[in-house]
């Protein structure tokens, strides 16, 4: 059945990168670049691991979250409103 409702953009992608030379901020801009090329719309948010989080996020854009429920070397990017 085709619907003609207006496609809603996902809240969150979610993203794994383990590599240890990878920082933070080029994860959440890959994870970032991704979430634009799949839903169109770049993400303003991004969740983290309590240890994965470095001591500053100045260089990343979107806003950062700690969260436990996230795993490790694992980050979600999406919109939040």
């Amino acid at each position: 059945m085709l619907t003609t409702e207006p496609f809603k953009t996902p809240a969150y992608l979610m993203w794994f990168d383990d590599h240890p030379k990878h920082s933070l901020a080029q994860k959440v801009a890959e994870a970032a670049q991704r979430y634009l090329e799949r839903f169109g719309v770049t993400p303003n948010t991004a969740l983290v691991h309590p240890l994965d989080r470095p001591p500053s996020v100045a260089d990343i854009p979107q806003a950062v979250r700690v969260t436990a429920t996230v795993g490790r070397h694992t980050l979600w990017v999406g919109v939040e409103s």
